[in-house]
């Protein structure tokens, strides 16, 4: 399977994993795309509850931890799609439908 990771690398390139993908805004200018390869929830992360979808919370020993996710980060792109201005609602409801995207992939048998 996708192995979580983090990469550097330009948006708008189609990317070949399986899984959760956020492009982050860091609070110096800077972005980060982080690969959640074949994790689920929970994740260990929560959001400042409005737009900007901005992380407030990385829960001690999460994936999101391992990940290096830090709060203030903003989440700009789920799995390519920008989200950068969108409701905190919808941001999440998309990172939630890719996150049983991928499950249920995973769970297709053997072609």
């Amino acid at each position: 399977g996708a192995r979580p990771g983090v990469i550097e690398r330009r948006w708008g390139v189609p990317a070949p994993a399986v899984g959760l993908e956020l492009g982050f805004l860091l609070p110096e200018g800077s972005e980060r795309l982080v690969l959640f390869g074949d994790a689920q929830p929970p994740l260990g992360l929560s959001f400042e509850p409005m737009a900007p979808c901005r992380v407030k919370e990385v829960k001690p020993g999460t994936v999101c931890e391992r990940l290096g996710v830090q709060p203030g980060w903003r989440v700009v792109h789920v799995n390519g799609e920008r989200v950068l201005g969108e409701d905190i609602d919808y941001v999440v409801e998309l990172m939630k439908r890719v996150l049983a995207a991928s499950a249920r992939q995973r769970n297709l048998p053997d072609l």
